[in-house]
């Protein structure tokens, strides 16, 4: 089950407020190689058609099939960075 923050829920709504249109969706998917499994990250993604779409706390996901495995108790939370804060979903795989 994946487990979202207040503070990223409110970002995720911000997220879609901005780019509210039929032809984007909220997305999770691959960001690249990390540690031991794929980098997951957020974004208003055009939908394909083998995505699974799921509820999450109230949210809309469109998921891409090659990541659904490495979400099993990961985390959507709020991090702060160099640029900012971002969204970042972090999962039991990779390194610490």
């Amino acid at each position: 089950m994946i487990c979202i923050t207040k503070d990223a829920a409110e970002m995720l709504n911000k997220m879609i407020e901005e780019n509210n249109s039929e032809e984007k969706k909220l997305t999770l998917l691959s960001a690249g190689a990390g540690c031991g499994s794929p980098a997951i990250k957020i974004e208003m993604r055009p939908p394909l058609e083998d995505d699974l779409v799921t509820d999450i706390n109230g949210f809309n996901f469109h998921i891409r099939p090659s990541i659904e495995r490495y979400l099993d108790d990961a985390e959507i939370k709020v991090e702060d960075t160099f640029w900012g804060k971002k969204l970042k979903v972090k999962t039991v795989f990779g390194c610490s």
